[in-house]
């Protein structure tokens, strides 16, 4: 939820269906670390309004809002020094020197992730605002099976008060968009 205008301060994920032989992870990198990983002229970049990442299919067809279109952001800043906003392969650089930075935020990104095999039991609790996170598909030896794999996914923010604006009149946690 790079650009979303409630951002979830925890994620949390439990494996209800998988099986070992299709190898699907789910990978998180440290956003502390990425930042130490990364060379001062790419997060100098990286803090320009040079991004833009489109609104989410959940939040576009929900018929709560109209949404238009997403505005620029930077990938770093915000709330914290180590905060990021970006989601792989939807955030886009709008210029050149923009689109090198996110090329080597991906290299360093699959270069420090730490994966986990999501079967079930499995339960991971992240700092959402601490971390990037993202599923691979490593390998599938059972492609029926794949259509079976169920994980169950919350997402929740610390103080429900300080999103009370965005929520669905006559419901009290569901966000508008």
């Amino acid at each position: 939820m790079a650009n979303h205008y409630v951002r979830p301060d925890w994620v949390n994920i439990i494996g209800l269906r998988g099986i070992t032989e299709n190898e699907v992870y789910t990978c998180f990198a440290s956003n502390k670390r990425l930042l130490a990983e990364l060379p001062e002229e790419v997060k100098t970049q990286l803090r320009k309004t040079e991004y833009n990442t489109p609104f989410d299919d959940l939040t576009t067809i929900s018929g709560n809002l109209e949404m238009g279109d997403a505005p620029n952001h930077p990938i770093l800043g915000g709330a914290t020094e180590y905060d990021i906003r970006y989601f792989e392969r939807r955030t886009v650089g709008i210029s050149e020197q923009a689109r090198k930075a996110i090329n080597i935020l991906n290299k360093t990104l699959h270069r420090i992730k730490f994966p986990i095999h999501v079967l079930p039991g499995v339960f991971i609790g992240s700092a959402n605002n601490e971390c990037i996170h993202n599923k691979e598909i490593r390998l599938i030896s059972n492609p029926s099976e794949l259509k079976h794999r169920w994980l169950m996914k919350t997402v929740n923010v610390k103080n429900l008060e300080q999103h009370a604006k965005h929520i669905i009149p006559g419901r009290k946690r569901i966000i508008a968009g």
